[in-house]
């Protein structure tokens, strides 16, 4: 019997790993596989929920988190998600996938609920850094690698196909894998090459190649919030110098190198900079014209959230478009590219609140135990929480300007790892309960 419940643990794992990779690496194309015309992620809490008791879990996380606002954005969440899809049918579960997404926090913390799955848990995320720079290599010829392998189509665009090998979602892997071996892997053989050149690559080639402004502004968030952590901040502030002396580069050899947007040079990264505040030039021209865009969009919701009681306090519900707005081939637009305007405006002021009020239990307890970690020279906890909180940190600041939590591949990974993030919270406690009976 135990040699079974091994097994399965085991097995589970591999499925809880794969839908990682799949998410991290696929991205866009894995979270539009259907079964049964049911997106591939949903499909998989469920059956994943039955399997690793999930009130078990709960219970092991009141040790280490407030729990009750969790349950409570669960009931809310789903309360609406019922009533939505009563009146607009299955456009409501689109919708609402941000709330069904947030139960993989219940099986981020558990899978690494045993020490073998922890360590093969790492021992992967290595792996995935190095399947990240093949990645990399392999983007000059991807046009060649695309045309090979077969499509998905996207429940929201008519005709719109992707390869399963794309370059949509991968910038956030690149990112989030540079930030986190940055910390991570310090016994390593190959230690200078893994926490300074392969980050440099990961981040700086990211910048160069996707052109994408919500990468900037999480990129300095990130290095800004860990400025504020000691010696953390010393090392990676080194960061944009190494871009910009990459840059300067490119320039000096003229070197001419097509981004997502246009050739790269020191002047281009400087207009594209400048269109977040509405500043245009002939290279960031479309660029600047999308925040013109989306500011009308911003104007029009909270406009419409306050054209009654019911809509500024609850909200539009699930199953209604935010917007409607085509941009291009076939595809329309339900979201205002801003995953807070979103959120406030499907479920109104309470619904944020009550969003609001968990995210600021879950930083707490981040915040307790990893200042735990650092105060006790627990360093390997202490790089393990800071890897995954830029993965957190990415998807909050992105979120200002894309709707981050309406992608599923996004929404199930940012919730696993605070699942994550909570089981190393708990194996400190754990830790430091066997300590104090020590004395």
């Amino acid at each position: 019997m135990e040699n079974y419940k091994i097994k399965q643990s085991n097995f589970i794992y591999l499925i809880i790993i794969s839908i990682v990779f799949a998410n991290l690496f696929i991205g866009w194309a894995f979270q539009n596989l259907r079964i049964f015309s049911l997106p591939i992620n949903e499909i998989m809490i469920f059956l994943l929920l039955t399997q690793i008791k999930p009130f078990i879990i709960i219970d092991y996380l009141k040790k280490v988190v407030k729990i009750f606002p969790y349950i409570f954005w669960l009931i809310f969440g789903f309360i609406y998600l019922v009533l939505g899809f009563t009146t607009e049918g299955v456009w409501a579960l689109r919708d609402g996938s941000h709330v069904i997404d947030s139960l993989y926090l219940i099986i981020g913390f558990f899978i690494i609920s045993n020490k073998k799955n922890y360590n093969n848990l790492f021992i992967h995320l290595k792996y995935f850094t190095w399947i990240g720079l093949i990645y990399l290599l392999l983007f000059p010829i991807k046009g060649a690698i695309q045309g090979f392998l077969p499509t998905i189509a996207g429940t929201a665009g008519y005709g719109v196909r992707i390869s399963v090998f794309n370059y949509t979602s991968i910038s956030t892997t690149w990112i989030w894998l540079g930030f986190f071996v940055a910390f991570n892997y310090q016994k390593e053989n190959l230690n200078i090459f893994i926490h300074k050149i392969i980050p440099i690559l990961l981040i700086c080639f990211t910048v160069i190649l996707f052109q994408s402004r919500s990468n900037y502004i999480s990129i300095m968030g990130i290095l800004i919030f860990y400025g504020t952590y000691g010696n953390v901040g010393k090392k990676i502030f080194l960061y944009p110098f190494i871009f910009l002396f990459i840059i300067f580069l490119i320039s000096l050899f003229e070197f001419q190198i097509e981004g997502r947007i246009g050739v790269v040079s020191m002047a281009f990264f400087s207009e594209h900079i400048m269109s977040l505040f509405g500043f245009s030039s002939e290279r960031t021209l479309a660029a600047s014209g999308t925040v013109d865009q989306r500011m009308i969009w911003v104007k029009e919701l909270y406009k419409e959230s306050f054209s009654s009681i019911s809509r500024f306090f609850f909200g539009a519900g699930y199953g209604k478009p935010l917007i409607d707005f085509g941009i291009g081939s076939g595809v329309i637009a339900r979201e205002p590219h801003n995953s807070f305007l979103s959120l406030y405006s499907k479920m109104g002021l309470i619904g944020t609140i009550v969003w609001t009020y968990m995210h600021l239990h879950f930083f707490r307890t981040w915040n307790k135990y990893y200042q735990y970690s650092k105060l006790n020279n627990m360093n390997d906890d202490k790089n393990k929480l800071l890897g995954f909180m830029s993965f957190i940190l990415m998807i909050l600041i992105s979120g200002i300007s894309n709707s981050m939590f309406a992608q599923t591949w996004i929404a199930s990974i940012y919730y696993l790892f605070w699942g994550i993030i909570f089981r190393i919270c708990f194996n400190i406690e754990i830790e430091k309960k066997e300590i104090k009976t020590s004395y």
